[in-house]
């Protein structure tokens, strides 16, 4: 083999090498976005179910305070 095609091959090498970085690097930045977004997206929801347990709980505690009374 000659120096000409050695060098083809290592170039077709480096080049597929950084492509497959470049990808891996964006893809990684897509997901850490993605997943900050679903972990707010699931904060809101617990404080949501938080809130309307907290609004269940008030309402029952009075239904039993009126039924003392009776």
């Amino acid at each position: 083999m000659d120096w000409e095609n050695i060098i083809t091959v290592f170039a077709v090498i480096a080049t597929n090498l950084a492509t497959v970085i470049i990808l891996y690097c964006h893809q990684d930045n897509k997901m850490t976005t993605m997943l900050n977004a679903m972990r707010l997206e699931m904060s809101e929801l617990s404080n949501g179910i938080r809130a309307e347990m907290r609004d269940f709980h008030g309402r029952l505690c009075a239904i039993e305070e009126r039924n003392k009374g009776k």
